[in-house]
């Protein structure tokens, strides 16, 4: 018993030591988005939610909604964000249920760095 135990807590707190640090770039993000691109479910999943925001009427909102796919979107779309603003953002996705607090709480760094990571 008492091995299964030390077996438990070992392997507890490799997985809390392995978590991602999303206050830095990850190491494996360019990777990532090399497989993803390659990937036929998700060049089939962009063609299709391009063809959809096609159909918007609003070019204002077409233009915004075309623009957020573009594999640039995450950069173009937090430059220049300060703390204030990533605060209101932050505060705005937790009461909108999109963010558990309670969640964030493993992320290192916590709520804002999991929705605003560094980029490299």
């Amino acid at each position: 018993m008492r091995r299964v135990v030390c077996l438990s807590l070992v392997l507890l707190s490799s997985l809390t030591a392995n978590a991602a640090d999303q206050t830095v770039p990850g190491a494996g993000n360019a990777q990532a988005t090399a497989i993803a691109g390659a990937s036929p479910r998700v060049k089939r999943a962009m063609r299709f939610l391009g063809e959809q925001a096609e159909q918007i009427r609003g070019s204002k909102l077409r233009a915004e909604t075309q623009d957020v796919l573009s594999p640039e979107a995450c950069l173009l779309h937090r430059r220049g964000l300060d703390d204030a603003a990533k605060n209101a953002l932050l505060a705005q996705l937790i009461s909108q249920g999109l963010v558990n607090p309670a969640d964030a709480a493993s992320i290192t760094g916590g709520a804002k760095a999991g929705v605003f990571p560094e980029r490299g």
